[in-house]
């Protein structure tokens, strides 16, 4: 072997060993750049994975937090349950109808949004009880429509509109919560893929340093699409901590939380808000038993015993509890929960929990100040800052001063401004504004003003009054206190004229000895009743009797004024022209050292205008204004007398419910003064057509309802019917105009197999009318009490 030969054959091995190491340095890169790309390629899916899941997420999560916020506010203040609740209270259906039917379809979409956008079943069985306890106040609003156009009272409709929104709202809560949970897991998931990718982001780019430029190229490519993605997933977690921020917020304002409580490991989920109320960090996880050791002995005792029950009877619960804050604060709340059952059995304990100390001290100082006020003299009134300031709320002592009713002020059937003296309104309105328009004024005392009683009588008030602002100071309502100061004032009086000894009363004195002998009297007391001094000195006050009080009258009088001192009334008195005069006396009595009535001194004044102002009133109060029949007010009570004479007497009546056909359009073409003219002609013509006993009433428009008494059989009136349908149509002469009309009659009769009430028959008798009038008109219809 020569030394080319042996070089050759040396340097065979080398060059194969060189090709093998450049195919396995090749084979490297390739492998290094097939790492690189795979890694690159992964980090790049796991990105794109992260941002597409994220943006999905994050675009369901706008529209479900968009839906949750318009569900909110059309059910919340000035949405569906606020103009429901009004709806019930003002019994005002032309106000807020529209506003009701526009809330229910609003809700109807957004509960549909919802269905669509919430895919997991705990989701949709949660938009289902709120569906299910928005069409339960549906139904309700459907049935108290027709209930307040009927003139339903408050007491009907409330029994109508009573629904547990419990379940609704426990729905709500663990919807949010189950929210924010997933909410957390999507940015978890995010997060932890973002993370892989970066892993995946870091070892292909060593690679790709140590291989081929193309990889580096494709590196820096990958790098450039990383900040991409990194960006990307920065703004979705501002919009994830956006969301959270605005889900803590709402259940902040409501101060409701949510809970979870694992049965097997003993492990206890509570929301933010939950934490809050019980006063733990929100940082550190709490056990079942921690969270425990804060309720109250009974509390927890009824609390454990209700969870249990729930188990066993798979129902929800729904406490009232006393917690003890970490921070020693004894609360109130309001627990609400159910078992999650799983195959193996009951896994969880989940519900809400609500701060409701707020409103149980709030009820305990209503229920206090009513006891107090109930107790007291004083009058308590809130009224709003309105025209005739309404009345919002008055203390059920009402009734000793006003003699009206605290339901009758608040449901608006007495007007307040109604009830102060015509003499004292203006001056009590003045200082209401002057008052008011001072900022810096919270609180301030009337002059003492006169309030005229359900029964006419004049009383004096001490009103201190404050006043409740809004922010930028204007005025939303009145709260007053009011005390009776009527017998003070009359004191005061009494004590004034005796000083001025007659020399400025407008009213008349009389002095009299204890025999009732007049000794003295002053000119208001000739101007009054007529007789001069001389002819009164020396004569009884007798000499004025009108003889309208019977003998018990003065007994009482009398009786009064020896056991008291003093007498205070109305009194009708006759002038010596012998026309009446109504007087509001005062007498009293006089008495030395020993007790012994040496005098007694008679104060009176003319109040006969008043008294015909209060018979206008009354009479308005209970006779239709146009045709002077009685009005529906006094059509019910001549309604509950008669049921009660005729069932005394084993008799029949008969309830007419009578509709006029064609007025309205006599109405439209002739005008309201001849549609008047009208009803004025054809209310006499249908009384005349009645026997004297009947009631002929008319309830509004050209509606009447007549009560025929004493009747033998329903029989008895046929005749009576057919009288009013004979007077209901002839012709009424209308200046040049003969005009005419007729009348359906929808009858029904009392007693029946039944016990009824007064308004069940005139609802029957309406209804009669109306088959009546469907039937052709002109005619009546009898009420089938064993179809009603």
């Amino acid at each position: 072997m020569n030394f080319g030969e042996s070089e050759r054959q040396g340097m065979a091995p080398s060059i194969i060993s060189q090709r093998r190491q450049g195919r396995a340095i090749l084979a490297a890169g390739v492998f290094v750049v097939l790492i690189s790309l795979f890694f690159g390629l992964s980090s790049l899916w796991h990105f794109r994975e992260a941002q597409v899941a994220w943006e999905h997420h994050n675009t369901r999560a706008s529209a479900v937090v968009n839906a949750l916020a318009d569900f909110n506010r059309q059910t919340g203040y000035g949405g569906f349950i606020h103009n429901f609740k009004n709806l019930v209270l003002s019994r005002d259906l032309t106000r807020y109808q529209p506003n009701i039917e526009a809330n229910i379809a609003a809700l109807r979409v957004q509960l549909d949004q919802l269905d669509t956008l919430l895919e997991e079943s705990e989701d949709k069985a949660a938009i289902a009880q709120i569906r299910s306890t928005f069409e339960e106040h549906i139904s309700n609003y459907a049935k108290v429509h027709p209930m307040v156009a009927a003139g339903a009272s408050s007491e009907e409709l409330d029994a109508v509109v009573k629904v547990n929104d419990g379940p609704a709202l426990k729905a709500l809560a663990e919807l949010n919560t189950r929210f924010i949970v997933r909410a957390t897991e999507v940015r978890q998931r995010a997060q932890q893929t973002y993370a892989e990718g970066m892993r995946f982001a870091w070892v292909g780019g060593g690679l790709v340093m140590a291989a081929i430029i193309a990889a580096v190229v494709a590196m820096m490519l990958f790098l450039r699409r990383s900040v991409a993605a990194n960006a990307i997933l920065l703004q979705t977690q501002a919009h994830l901590t956006e969301r959270e921020q605005q889900l803590r917020e709402t259940q902040r304002i409501a101060q409701l939380g949510g809970w979870k409580a694992h049965l097997a490991s003993g492990r206890l989920l509570l929301t933010e808000e939950t934490c809050h109320i019980f006063g733990l960090p929100v940082t550190e996880p709490v056990t079942i038993a921690q969270a425990l050791s804060h309720c109250l002995p009974e509390s927890r005792q009824r609390f454990e015993q209700a969870v249990n029950t729930a188990v066993e009877d798979r129902k929800p619960f729904d406490l009232e509890l006393q917690i003890s804050t970490a921070q020693g604060d004894v609360r109130w709340v309001r627990v609400q929960g159910e078992v999650r059952h799983e195959v193996a059995g009951p896994s969880a304990v989940a519900g809400t929990v609500q701060d409701i100390t707020e409103q149980k001290q709030a009820e305990s100082a209503l229920r206090e100040a009513h006891d107090i006020f109930d107790r007291s003299l004083a009058v308590a009134f809130l009224w709003r800052n309105e025209e005739n300031w309404p009345v919002e709320f008055v203390s059920t002592n009402v009734t000793a001063l006003f003699g009206y009713t605290a339901d009758e002020f608040t449901s608006g059937a007495v007007v307040y401004s109604s009830l102060i003296h015509p003499e004292d309104l203006t001056r009590v309105g003045e200082e209401v504004v002057r008052h008011s328009s001072e900022k810096d004024t919270t609180k301030f005392t009337h002059l003492p003003y006169r309030i005229i009683t359900k029964g006419g009588q004049v009383k004096w008030v001490n009103d201190d009054t404050a006043i409740r602002r809004k922010a930028d100071g204007s005025v939303t309502h009145y709260q007053g206190v009011l005390i009776d100061i009527t017998e003070r004032i009359v004191a005061q009086e009494q004590l004034r004229l005796t000083a001025s000894v007659f020399s400025h009363a407008r009213e008349g004195i009389t002095i009299t000895d204890h025999k009732g002998t007049m000794l003295d009297v002053n000119d208001a007391f000739t101007r009054i009743t007529g007789y001069t001094r001389e002819e009164a000195i020396g004569q009884n006050p007798s000499i004025l009797s009108s003889d309208r009080q019977n003998a018990a009258f003065y007994q009482a009088m009398w009786g009064a004024l020896q056991a008291q001192g003093h007498w205070s009334g109305e009194i009708w008195n006759r002038r010596k022209d012998g026309t009446l005069i109504a007087e509001l006396l005062t007498i009293s009595a006089i008495r030395d050292g020993q007790g012994s009535t040496q005098q007694y001194v008679g104060l009176f004044s003319d109040i006969t205008e008043r008294k015909t102002y209060q018979s206008q009133l009354e009479h308005l109060a209970h006779f239709d204004a146009l045709t002077h029949l009685p009005n529906r007010t006094l059509l019910a009570d001549r309604l509950h007398q008669a049921m009660a004479q005729e069932q005394r007497r084993g008799r029949q009546l008969a309830v007419v419910f009578l509709d006029l056909d064609g007025f309205k359009a006599i109405n439209d073409q002739h005008g309201h003064q001849t549609g008047d003219q009208m009803l004025i002609a054809l209310s006499t013509r249908l009384k005349e057509a009645l026997r004297e006993g009947d009631t002929l009433a008319r309830i509004g428009g050209d509606e009447f309802v007549a009560v025929l008494t004493d009747l033998e059989d329903t029989a008895t009136s046929v005749p009576l019917l057919k009288r009013l349908l004979t007077a209901a149509s002839l012709p009424v002469p209308m200046g040049d105009l003969s005009l005419q009309l007729s009348a359906s009659l929808g009858v029904t009769f009392y007693p029946q197999a039944q016990d009824l009430d007064a308004d069940r028959l005139l609802r029957q008798a309406d209804q009669a009318m109306y088959q009546a009038k469907g039937a052709g008109k002109n005619r009546y219809c009898v009420f089938d009490a064993t179809q009603g």
